[in-house]
């Protein structure tokens, strides 16, 4: 008789999770894209980010030497010094595409590799779990694994039948319950553990997959944006707000709180002003009185 041989999955197999994780694995992997959720750091822009601290201080510059913000030559005097280490507007187009754009712009690279679709290799997958997992017959010489303690033992034997009420099996001359069986050898005499198995068996198989071809498209897609932002940077453009934008973008995107702040700045020195000056003309009145009435003292 042909021997049948149970490759392990895992002898703590989560059997009571399997038909929860089946029942929402056909969704998962209708919403689940292959295609990477693409986050992009800031620590992957630190070309930009220099842009923008210049950009601030250049105004910080102007800010601190009370020039007018609101003065055309000003403004002119600000654009100049950006100009000295940034274009303020490039000559060539940037690369615009978004996080979805360049995606979508290599599916076709992702399908080239992986090229069957779910169903096929859910398909697939359950042929081989059909297989690896099969219902032992009568007559059969099969290998089971059963717990001792904390050991996992086998044994090896002609598999007669079941004993009372199903509960264990007889092996050659010895009697092995079925509660001390793995569950991947449980399988071989239990119809609704075995679909249980070969669905852990799918699952895993399918999410390797969904795995593998996850990592692929977020390799591409690296790749990718690595090549867009060295040439964004090249041509001199900034990545802001998220997204790609010029010197003078940024510069048009600032000024109105620098301009905020230095209008707030005048009011208050205005106020401290009036306030010098107010109290300057009352001291001196003070001391116009403070004569006057001496005067007359001196008189009387």
């Amino acid at each position: 008789m042909k021997m049948r041989r149970i490759t392990s999955l895992g002898i703590a197999l989560a059997i009571s999770m399997t038909s929860l994780c089946f029942a929402q694995d056909n969704t998962e992997v209708q919403k689940k894209r292959h295609i990477p959720k693409g986050r992009i750091g800031s620590s992957e822009h630190k070309v930009s980010e220099e842009r923008v601290k210049s950009i601030e201080a250049v105004l910080q510059e102007f800010y601190d030497n009370h020039a007018n913000l609101e003065n055309a030559d000003t403004l002119l005097e600000i654009r100049n010094k950006i100009k000295e280490s940034i274009p303020l507007i490039p000559e060539q187009k940037a690369d615009t595409r978004d996080m979805i754009q360049i995606k979508d712009s290599l599916l076709d690279k992702v399908k080239v590799k992986f090229k069957k679709n779910t169903d096929d290799i859910r398909k697939e997958l359950n042929q081989e779990a059909e297989k690896k997992f099969p219902i032992a017959k009568r007559n059969e010489t099969v290998k089971v694994y059963y717990k001792q303690g904390r050991a996992v033992r086998s044994v090896t034997g002609r598999f007669y039948g079941y004993g009372l009420g199903g509960k264990s099996v007889r092996l050659n001359s010895r009697w092995i319950p079925l509660f001390d069986m793995i569950p991947e050898s449980k399988a071989l005499f239990n119809k609704e553990i075995n679909a249980e198995v070969r669905k852990e068996y799918v699952r895993e198989k399918m999410q390797d997959y969904l795995n593998n071809r996850q990592r692929y498209a977020e390799t591409l897609f690296a790749a990718e944006y690595t090549k867009i932002r060295n040439n964004n940077e090249r041509l001199g453009y900034i990545y802001y707000g998220n997204r790609w934008v010029s010197a003078e973008d940024v510069l048009v995107s600032m000024l109105p709180e620098w301009k905020k702040k230095a209008k707030k700045r005048a009011e208050k020195e205005q106020l401290e002003r009036e306030a010098r000056e107010k109290a300057k003309r009352e001291s001196g009145q003070g001391n116009q009185e403070k004569t006057e009435n001496k005067s007359d003292e001196d008189d009387e």
